[in-house]
């Protein structure tokens, strides 16, 4: 059932341009709403978690920037879960016109618009505004009684409209104006729109105070009124301003007004009109063109930012910019927003994190505990094909990204070196930030790589690190060998256990926490002996017999016999020496888990399947470490019970086997007001050589394709041919008389 306003007289619901919104948390604003509402009724005891209060009742400045913009666009209606959200502090203040009642005499501290009482789309209202009067006046629509059917209602209202507009165009004499213009739409080819049969609004366009907190709200608020409606301004040797009607219309409704005047240049259009939101204003009002709207003069930053919002939320500008297009919405160009990219986006997204890096370099010296750090490599691509191998170094104990490094494949050998590569300018920067001098690195983990392994055994245990392999990658190689097994003929009982195992290399591990080597080798070693149902005389001297409780013989589980072939291939695998070897060698503590984590994030800024330059991969990857940063510290999510949140999850590694995770609270994105500053700051300053004083980016390695021998187009259209081709030559080849039978092998190879 839809939930009705609570507000006297009122009944809405949502829909139809009308959204419904529950009484705030905050008391202080709960009671300005609770003596609205008793304003208006006597009977009202109180807000429950069902009681809501419609749109009608608000002004618009009570409505966030981002649920206009969204509107304005025509991204989405409104709806009772829509778009549209109440700002902290707001509370209502308009009561509905239709009863005849004022607006609530509560403090407000935002000036409100006078408006119709009936309301938006579904009540159209009108208004008329003159300079020389000290007040605006508004004509209300007010009928004696509530027609008892919505269609008569409806049609009272036309009627009661269209008297309104009969009595504004009688007064200020538009219909000349209106004919003008109705005139040029249908000289474009466009349709007209009927002043009779179009909700519309009389208003003068004014300069009013427009104070905003940031640069990016001053960004977001230019670009919601550029693309809000079709204004087209026009000067004339006139004293009074005057005020055309402007009519609303859908997206596949494009209006294109070019009104041309003696006096002016040309007509001014801007993007489409679109429903319920825009207003065709033509204003001609004599003034200078310095003291225009904020609105309508340009700065040069005001398109370096539109391209730096992008940059910042990791998108593709492209897809952006072809959605903008197709919408009809102004934007830029994608030329223009690489060329904003080159010179300012990517130096400053360097220098941000640069920035980042010191803080939390800083803070790791400044807190004086040893160092818990784990590595790990991602490639670009599955495989042993990648262009670019990012290696990141985190801080396990404080989950924050101390380095990120970036590869390409011709710095190295091949595809699979590109891992140490990074893991040496890691070390190399490091030891420059002297985290190895003023900080005590206690251990490093990272997956079982053995380049890895062996460079950090011959260069780094100098310094008293110690070299831990990551528990996950190792169960993970046991599972696929142990999957392997099962699948043989006769084999089919090592299948049960496998999931057993596992657990138990995980129990090897965390069982140890001073990670003894040979004791955690002669655990592992156990699970040999447990399968066949002895669980005592190990042949581990440090751990001789099982510790679990004793265990029913009755249980589904079979045990494996000895002798068998499942057995026999089992304690094989189990057994072997580089198993071994690396089972002593697992991490008892820090797990490389957050560093998977941030590499799924990183698919996020730099999707596998898009392919981009080393610089364009490089600004990707560091904006997903500032991001990851920022968010590091999460907290679990918490229901409105105060209840902690889960999530079940089916991986499909699993193969129908889930798995439970936490639900974090949403992430922050106060670093994009940063890098939006600093970008607005270099635009303002014009300096073009921040590129080439940015180490990262000043000399990127040479492409992949530099080696090669680029052919001309000439060449390559000579060369090409295809299968096709090929065979209507051979047809023709075989049709003619002396080649008829004859040998042609040849020419199809």
């Amino acid at each position: 059932m839809p939930r009705r306003c609570v507000v006297g007289g009122c009944n809405n619901v949502s829909g139809k341009g009308i959204s419904t919104h529950k009484f705030p948390t905050d008391e202080k604003t709960k009671k300005l709403w609770v003596s609205f509402v008793n304003n208006t009724r006597s009977n009202f005891n109180g807000p429950t978690e069902h009681t809501v209060i419609c749109s009608d009742h608000f002004d618009e400045d009570c409505f966030s920037i981002s649920a206009n913009l969204r509107q304005q666009f025509g991204f989405g209606g409104i709806s009772g879960k829509g778009f549209r959200s109440i700002l902290p502090g707001k509370y209502p203040t308009v009561k509905r016109k239709k009863t005849g009642m004022e607006p609530v005499g509560l403090p407000s501290t935002s000036t409100s618009t006078s408006s119709v009482g009936i309301s938006s789309e579904r009540r159209p209202s009108v208004r008329i505004s003159s300079p020389t009067a000290v007040e605006s006046t508004d004509v209300t629509v007010m009928p004696s009684a509530p027609p008892p059917k919505k269609k008569q209602r409806l049609a009272s209202e036309r009627r009661a409209r269209k008297r309104e507009v009969q009595e504004i165009e009688a007064e200020y004499d538009l219909a000349a104006i209106k004919r003008q213009a109705d005139s040029s739409l249908n000289s474009t080819g466009q349709n007209s729109l009927p002043l009779d049969e179009t909700p519309f609004e009389f208003e003068e366009v004014t300069n009013e105070n427009r104070e905003c907190q940031t640069d990016a709200v001053v960004f977001k608020e230019k670009l919601y009124r550029r693309s809000k409606a079709v204004q087209v301004k026009q000067k004339m040797k006139t004293e009074e301003t005057q005020t055309i009607y402007s009519g609303t219309s859908t997206f596949r409704e494009m209006v294109d007004v070019k009104v041309q005047c003696t006096l002016y240049k040309e007509a001014q259009t801007s993007s489409p009109l679109h429903e319920g939101v825009p207003e065709l204003h033509i204003d001609f009002e004599e003034e200078e063109e310095e003291e225009q709207s904020e609105i309508e003069e340009y700065h040069p930053s005001d398109e370096s930012r539109h391209s730096s919002e992008m940059r910042q939320q990791g998108a593709s500008p492209v897809k952006i910019l072809r959605v903008l297009q197709h919408i009809s919405v102004q934007c830029i160009t994608e030329r223009t927003f690489f060329r904003h990219q080159q010179f300012f986006l990517q130096p400053v997204i360097v220098q941000v994190w640069e920035k980042c890096q010191k803080v939390i370099t800083a803070n790791l010296k400044a807190a004086a505990k040893p160092l818990y750090l784990g590595g790990d490599a991602r490639a670009d691509s599955p495989g042993h094909t990648a262009k670019f191998g990012s290696y990141t170094v985190m801080e396990l104990k404080s989950n924050k990204i101390v380095d990120v490094q970036l590869v390409q494949k011709n710095e190295v050998a091949n595809s699979n070196a590109m891992e140490l590569e990074g893991l040496k300018r890691a070390v190399t920067w490091m030891k420059q930030e002297k985290l190895f001098s003023d900080c005590i690195v206690e251990n490093i983990v990272t997956d079982r790589h053995r380049q890895v392994a062996k460079w950090i055994r011959e260069n780094l245990t100098t310094l008293n690190v110690k070299h831990f392999y990551d528990v996950w990658h190792l169960a993970k190689s046991i599972k696929k060998k142990l999957t392997a097994i099962g699948k043989k003929k006769g084999c089919e009982g090592v299948n049960p256990w496998i999931r057993s195992i596992i657990n138990h290399v995980y129990w090897c591990a965390a069982s140890t926490p001073d990670g003894n080597p040979e004791l955690m080798k002669h655990k592992f070693l156990s699970i040999g002996n447990h399968v066949q149902d002895i669980h005592a005389d190990h042949p581990g001297e440090l751990f001789t017999s099982c510790l679990h409780p004793t265990i029913p013989q009755d249980r589904p589980k079979q045990w494996l016999k000895a002798g068998t072939k499942a057995c026999e291939l089992l304690m094989i695998q189990l057994q072997k020496r580089t198993m071994l070897n690396d089972v002593s060698k697992m991490s008892p503590l820090e797990q490389t888990s957050n560093i998977e984590a941030f590499h799924a994030l990183i698919n996020q800024f730099a999707p596998k399947m898009n392919i981009y330059s080393y610089e364009g991969m490089t600004c990707r990857i560091l904006l997903a470490a500032i991001h990851y940063n920022e968010n590091s510290e999460r907290a679990q999510a918490k229901n409105k019970a105060g209840q902690l949140m889960y999530s079940i999850d089916f991986p499909r590694a699993k193969s129908g086997d889930y798995t439970l995770r936490k639900r974090l609270v949403q992430p922050t994105y106060k670093y994009v007001d940063d890098l939006l500053c600093k970008v607005v700051e270099v635009v303002c300053s014009g300096d073009k050589t921040l590129r080439q004083q940015t180490s990262r980016l000043a000399s990127p390695p040479p492409a992949l394709t530099s080696t090669f021998i680029k052919p001309t187009h000439e060449e390559a259209l000579q060369r090409q041919m295809t299968r096709f081709k090929r065979i209507e030559e051979l047809q023709v080849f075989l049709n003619q008389p002396q080649n008829s039978g004859g040998p042609c092998f040849y020419y199809i190879l």
